[in-house]
């Protein structure tokens, strides 16, 4: 493995690694993660924003973990290597109570931190969930550290995009309707800080998987902040768009007119008043074990990042079939489609794959 590397604590992608046969360790992961981190300096209060058990395989449950190792929010582990080279996990020391410190953390300081699950209009996490895919040691923090969105009641609208990008998106359908950016009122809240109590900006960081999307045409980046935590008007003119737009224009598609609202509401008002940071992975399976692998790893604070993942994922995520498909059989993991909304998720992702007058099962 050779992947391409990229490290630069001044630029506004930190660091780009990745490539179509690369799999990423737990220990190159900490090491690549760990070293933004010391980047960013000391911080009193951290928001980590992964998604929802619906992206379990998005390894953005392990990479949450990595942050609260590094910020002594629970115990650490490392990896040594065995006698034939093969290289296992072991804790450095038992398991810390819940409420205790952890020792050995590359950080000398000890934030407040709170994981807010980017949910979207999907439902809370369970218990079993948040343990499966954050640890056990997350799951039994007290005070507990997950909060819960509510797309519903708990957002506020930051600003507009133009009416003009909204009726370009959906082909003149959708005239003099701005499209609003909402999020979560806590996300927000954290522009501000007293700097007698916290002298540092809160440190946000958004992390998940880029991958083909159906209504984004690629999933991450700031869907996580818009959706992910976002109300009811822009979560559903959002959907609007992609639908209207078509689904056949936007899958694989990064660069698209839907990203670009977006794109311009994170210029506009999220680059200008947070400090936010985006940690994405492009996750692939290994051919032996069907076991998700991290190909690709990227931390940045704008689109190019984002864009850079974007090119791996289509290499890794997308399977470009020599004719249509007559007739496709698809599984729904029970842990994870819980809705007839996250099901359709068979229809989205096979149909342009599957002849006309084909057959899904």
């Amino acid at each position: 493995r050779s992947p391409m590397t990229s490290e630069n604590k001044d630029a506004a992608t930190f660091c780009s690694v990745g490539s179509e046969t690369t799999a990423l360790t737990d220990e190159e992961i900490k090491s690549l993660l760990h070293s933004f981190l010391k980047s960013m300096g000391p911080r009193e209060d951290v928001l980590i924003l992964p998604p929802d058990y619906t992206r379990v395989y998005s390894q953005a449950g392990k990479v949450t973990q990595f942050v609260a190792e590094y910020y002594n929010f629970i115990g650490s582990e490392k990896e040594e290597s065995e006698a034939d080279g093969n290289k296992r996990q072991k804790m450095e020391s038992p398991p810390p109570k819940a409420g205790a410190t952890a020792k050995n953390s590359n950080s000398s300081s000890s934030p407040e931190i709170k994981i807010m699950p980017a949910l979207g209009t999907h439902v809370p996490m369970t218990p079993k969930e948040i343990e499966s895919m954050f640890g056990e040691e997350l799951a039994a923090k007290v005070p507990n550290p997950f909060l819960v969105h509510d797309w519903r009641n708990d957002v506020v609208t930051i600003g507009h995009a133009p009416a003009e990008m909204v009726t370009a998106a959906t082909r003149g359908y959708l005239k003099d309707k701005e499209w609003p950016a909402q999020l979560n009122k806590l996300v927000w809240d954290k522009r501000q800080h007293d700097v007698e109590k916290q002298p540092h900006k809160t440190l946000i960081l958004s992390i998940g998987q880029v991958i083909p999307h159906e209504v984004m045409g690629m999933a991450n980046f700031n869907k996580n902040i818009f959706v992910g935590t976002g109300g009811v008007n822009g979560i559903n003119l959002s959907h609007f768009i992609g639908a209207v737009h078509g689904m056949e224009n936007l899958m694989g598609h990064g660069d698209n007119p839907l990203r670009s609202i977006l794109n311009y509401a994170t210029t506009e008002f999220l680059e200008k008043e947070l400090d936010l940071w985006y940690i994405l992975t492009v996750v692939g399976k290994n051919a032996e074990t069907g076991k998700p692998e991290i190909r690709g790893f990227y931390i940045g604070k704008n689109v190019e990042c984002y864009q850079h993942a974007c090119d791996l994922s289509l290499k890794v995520n997308l399977t470009l079939m020599e004719k249509p498909l007559s007739k496709v059989v698809v599984y729904l993991d029970e842990n994870k489609f819980h809705t007839t909304w996250l099901g359709n998720k068979s229809i989205y992702r096979t149909r342009m794959a599957i002849a006309d007058g084909g057959e899904l099962i």
